[in-house]
């Protein structure tokens, strides 16, 4: 079973998600979570220190987000990744594409330092 839940913490939305982030949570989740992440100069930190499973699908999610916020005038931050996760990303070479944080605080406050 795969949840999540979107907050904004100084002016930054935080999406966490919880569960394995596979094909049927990516059917689930995947048009709400675009929706912000296409929204105009988006500050956006997808919250991952739920998650205990990432497939392909999954991690081409993650890439059409980050890509749409970019698109989109924003920025996507990854926070808290768990090591299967992190693991995919290094694999897959994905992680250098991505900004990691170890925390959600860390990753709204590096949105908010520059």
């Amino acid at each position: 079973m795969m949840s999540f839940d979107q907050n904004v913490i100084d002016g930054v939305t935080v999406v966490s998600i919880a569960g394995r982030l596979d094909v049927d949570a990516v059917e689930e989740i995947g048009t709400a979570v675009k929706k912000v992440a296409e929204s105009p100069s988006v500050k956006l930190v997808l919250d991952l220190g739920e998650v205990s499973y990432m497939s392909s699908r999954g991690l081409s999610l993650l890439l059409e987000l980050m890509h749409a916020a970019r698109e989109a005038g924003g920025a996507l931050r990854l926070a808290a990744v768990q090591p299967l996760v992190g693991e995919v990303l290094e694999i897959s070479g994905a992680r250098l594409l991505f900004n990691l944080h170890d925390t959600v605080e860390e990753a709204v406050g590096a949105f908010n330092t520059g």
